[in-house]
């Protein structure tokens, strides 16, 4: 039996803080949500664990079986027992499925002799269809195919602990139901239950994925803990009871660092003067930045470059406004020939902005390491 332990963790961002003493146990064989508002601070809850870079451990501790995870690097913490099922899976051109499989169990001392025959197997499982497993690594599939690929990596592993972050977003019903159930059986294993941290927004994921313990997370802080109830109060009563109307934990960074990007990207689209956007992004710790056409690679048709108006940069995410198009990219800077990599590129204001949100973990590099594979696999 297992025990992710989180106590009193701090974490800041760019120099501000977004978890404020969040205080979490998982144990094998249970099942975690944590839900909360936009901006609280769940998906960074799941990168600091995972060890993605960019954040700042300033207080507290995460072990693992008493191990101390936050002086692990990321695929040590995999190879430990953490898992982290991406909200963004990324795509990883010229590196087979079968390929990180057979590398990751043999990291972890597993046997990996018959890892396609075990792969067709969990595939039928979750109705993953077996021509998928053939292609790169999530090359040219679906959102759904993608959670469903993620769900597959998840039951071949078999970690100690697992971090759903937002499993539920992209997935239609079919997908949702048999994605969730997968991981319900991982879970009841009587042998090797798993542990499962699930990040969601919607009390959907957890009509198949039946959870011990509903936290609530608001501005970095765990204010409630109830039981599976506790999701259902949320669904019908939003999280007026939990929330005083003050900004959220992670404005300025993550989720609401992002609201800030498509605030000036709105201004920037509706025709506002750049004077007046650079001034707002400034002050919001958003760089703005033009050296952009250089480079560009994967680009979608409707948004070329000599079209761009005005880049803004947040973290390792870039706002890409002209008119009436808003695109959000990943920020590989010190790797010119991949900048920028468009990830979506939607009319304004259709989108709303806000649906766009956070690719956490969009390089390869990084979905290599969260699997576990060793350092020589990431060069």
């Amino acid at each position: 039996m297992s025990e992710l332990v989180i106590s009193g963790l701090h974490a800041t961002v760019a120099g501000r803080e977004i978890l404020r003493g969040v205080d979490l146990t998982i144990r094998s064989g249970e099942v975690h949500a944590v839900m909360g508002p936009n901006g609280a601070g769940k998906s960074t809850l799941s990168a600091v664990v995972m060890g993605r870079s960019g954040y700042e451990v300033t207080a507290g501790s995460v072990t693992l079986d008493g191990e101390d995870v936050l002086a692990m690097p990321t695929w040590q913490r995999a190879v430990a027992g953490l898992h982290l099922v991406m909200q963004y899976p990324t795509e990883v051109p010229g590196v087979a499925l079968r390929d990180v499989m057979v590398e990751a169990l043999a990291a972890r001392g597993h046997a990996s002799d018959n890892v396609r025959g075990q792969l067709v197997a969990e595939a039928a499982k979750i109705g993953f269809e077996e021509r998928f497993l053939d292609r790169p690594l999530n090359v040219d599939l679906s959102g759904g195919e993608k959670k469903r690929n993620e769900t597959l990596q998840l039951a071949m592993l078999r970690p100690r602990i697992a971090i759903l972050d937002e499993l539920d977003s992209g997935l239609d019903i079919d997908a949702l139901r048999d994605c969730s159930r997968r991981v319900e059986e991982l879970s009841n294993d009587p042998d090797e239950p798993l542990g499962v941290l699930a990040i969601t927004h919607y009390n959907r994921l957890l009509t198949e994925l039946k959870p011990d313990k509903v936290h609530i997370l608001v501005k970095g802080r765990i204010v409630a803990s109830g039981g599976p109830e506790l999701a259902t109060t949320l669904e019908t009563d939003g999280y007026a009871a939990f929330t005083d109307g003050d900004e959220p934990a992670e404005s300025g960074a993550g989720a609401s660092g992002l609201d800030d990007l498509f605030r000036i990207c709105e201004s920037l689209a509706g025709g506002s003067g750049k004077s007046a956007i650079t001034e707002r992004a400034t002050s919001s710790g958003i760089r703005p930045h033009t050296a952009i056409s250089r480079g560009v690679r994967k680009q979608p048709s409707h948004s070329p470059s000599s079209a761009i108006t005005q880049t803004f940069v947040h973290g390792e995410t870039v706002a890409i406004a002209r008119l009436n198009v808003v695109a959000v990219t990943s920020l590989p800077f010190g790797r010119a020939p991949d900048f920028p990599r468009f990830l979506w590129a939607v009319p304004w204001p259709s989108s709303g902005g806000r649906r766009i949100s956070d690719p956490h973990d969009i390089s390869r590099i990084r979905l290599l390491r969260a699997r576990g594979l060793p350092q020589r696999t990431e060069s």
